[in-house]
Formats: structure tokens, C-alpha cells, sequence
């Protein structure tokens, strides 16, 4: 896979029909807070040496995000992820309190 930064976004080159190669955009990695990305680590770390393929890796995520109670892993990153948010929002904008 040929991977080139193009305008702050990753471009790579996928074969498509009859040979050819469209280019497809990813958006950058948002930052995490060293907290969070602790979290995210530890998650995918934990789902991964349970769930191998693809298919039922992403189907495990899918089910702790959306369960009526998550566990403490996605309720810790919840609030860290809002917490990184509030953060970055005050390092553009300012706090808000004149």
C-alpha cells in the first residue's frame, strides 16, 4: 500500500476495477490526552486477544459502545474523551469566562 501525506490527510492507493487506483482520504489520528490514550490502548489490547478476525473484533467494540450499561473501560474513556474535547476546545477558543 503506497501511503502519502497530501494536505494534512493521509492518501493512500487501492486497486480497483480493471487495475486502476482512485486515491482514498483518511482523516488524521485525533490526539489523545496520555490518559486516554492509555484506555484506548488497554480496550483494543483487551478485545484483540479475544476476538482475532476482523468481523467479530469490531462487532465486540460495536457491543460494549452500545450496551445500556457500559463497563468501566468505555465509561472511563467516554468521560476522558469529553474531558480531551473541553481541553482542546479551551487551547482554540479560550475558556469562556471573560
Amino acid at each position: 500500500m503506497d501511503l502519502a501525506r497530501d494536505d494534512n490527510q493521509f492518501k493512500t492507493h487501492n486497486p480497483v476495477i480493471h487495475g486502476q487506483q482512485d486515491p482514498v482520504y483518511y482523516p488524521e489520528i485525533p490526539g489523545y490526552s496520555e490518559a486516554t490514550a492509555t484506555i484506548v490502548e488497554a480496550l483494543l489490547v483487551g478485545v484483540r486477544q479475544k476476538f482475532a478476525d476482523i468481523k467479530t473484533f469490531t462487532r465486540e467494540l460495536l457491543l460494549r459502545f452500545t450496551a445500556d450499561e457500559p463497563d468501566e473501560t468505555i465509561q472511563g474513556l467516554s468521560s476522558n474523551i469529553k474531558t480531551d474535547q473541553a481541553r482542546e476546545y479551551e487551547e482554540n477558543f479560550g475558556s469562556g469566562n471573560a
